[in-house]
């Protein structure tokens, strides 16, 4: 069996948008993706984050590996208080993946936010 090879001539995504705010302290951190660049908000601040292609490929690679594109649209745990919400907005060469979380996240999640934090820097 061949592996999926991506036909696109991009690997830039059509959509990506990403939100978390963190509690305690109220860190919030949003993500979006505007004419070829990383728009992040973090903490009152905003700036621009260039994202190689590279960085791009091993995203796909890693969604792909964690099944994310089956991930369930809502993830939750009404029995936390203090925690995290995040939204994770993604679309790319006809697939799309959207889902949310209230302190809880789909296995690999983690995975996924490291990718952001290396990206993003």
């Amino acid at each position: 069996m061949e592996p999926d090879v991506n036909t696109s001539d991009s690997v830039e995504p059509e959509a990506f948008e990403f939100w978390l705010l963190g509690l305690p302290g109220f860190h919030e951190t949003s993500l979006n993706w505007q004419d070829g660049v990383l728009v992040v908000y973090q903490d009152g601040a905003q700036r621009v984050v260039p994202v190689p292609s590279e960085s791009w490929a091993g995203l796909w690679a890693l969604l792909d590996r964690l099944h994310a594109w089956n991930w369930q649209r809502h993830y939750g745990n009404p029995d936390v208080v203090d925690g995290e919400e995040w939204t994770l907005i993604i679309r790319r060469d006809g697939k799309e993946l959207y889902c949310d979380g209230v302190n809880a996240s789909p296995r690999g999640f983690a995975s996924v936010k490291d990718w952001i934090k290396t990206t993003i820097g």
